[in-house]
């Protein structure tokens, strides 16, 4: 059975700027959700936790992936910005004895970086299942998603679930890939408007042995991202409004 999930959100949910940002997955939150029932608590989810088993349907051959879509939003409701985080209060922690200071080692280690905030009111997935129970229970304990959710960031305020006719858990409405889906798994499906790149296909998303050659999902599926027409289209309105504006005078 396909559903569709959409988790409203009371807070801008925070991607780290180290690496190339990359949506998310709803089966990387589920694993998440899952390893901790069972006690786990490291963040990021250890290696031993990257077969756990997930109330989802497989599909795949060699490289099987879950059928859950990453997020999407709505992006005309969405927008980014940056924003500094800091891991101290005090401002004799953040003293260049040397000129410099370095967040990487030393006293500085890990006591300030920058976050690309998402603002959104909601991210949407689809997923499959034969047990929405068990996918209920977990999501019962999803109180935040993103990075630095102890700070506050990626709040949700409240989930809805509702079944769906139509199948967007590997390809979207439109014909795109909706989910990082390993090259090989799509040889004789492949379309030439899907990017590639050497990402994770299953989670953990950040356990470098899973990544592979994928498709995957057009950035503006989960980030507020103009294209370049779209950009000319808005300097030409500018452009018409301006003459409008002196013709009328």
């Amino acid at each position: 059975m396909i559903y569709d999930v959409k988790i409203f959100l009371s807070t801008p949910i925070a991607f780290q700027t180290k690496k190339k940002i990359q949506p998310i997955h709803f089966d990387g939150l589920l694993t998440a959700l899952a390893v901790f029932k069972d006690g786990i608590l490291d963040n990021p989810i250890p290696q031993s936790a990257s077969e756990v088993n997930l109330p989802l349907a497989r599909v795949g051959s060699e490289k099987k992936i879950w059928k859950a879509s990453c997020m999407k939003i709505d992006p005309l409701k969405s927008k980014v910005y940056r924003d500094i985080w800091t891991g101290s209060t005090s401002w004799v922690d953040f003293i260049p004895f040397k000129g410099t200071l370095n967040p990487t080692s030393g006293i500085f280690r890990a006591k300030a970086g920058i976050l690309m905030l998402l603002v959104t009111p909601y991210i949407q997935f689809y997923f499959d299942t034969d047990n929405i129970n068990e996918v209920i229970r977990l999501l019962d304990d999803l109180t935040h998603v993103g990075s630095r959710v102890s700070a506050g960031y990626g709040e949700v305020k409240n989930i809805e679930i509702r079944k769906c006719k139509n199948d967007y858990t590997l390809i979207d409405e439109n014909g795109y890939i909706a989910r990082h889906i390993p090259v090989t798994e799509l040889q004789e499906k492949n379309d030439p408007r899907w990017n590639i790149d050497f990402v994770a296909y299953k989670p953990p998303y950040y356990f470098y042995p899973f990544f592979d050659m994928c498709y995957v999902p057009p950035i503006e599926r989960y980030w507020p991202h103009k294209k370049p027409e779209d950009t000319i289209q808005q300097i030409l309105n500018k452009i018409n409004e301006k003459k409008a504006g002196v013709s009328n005078d």
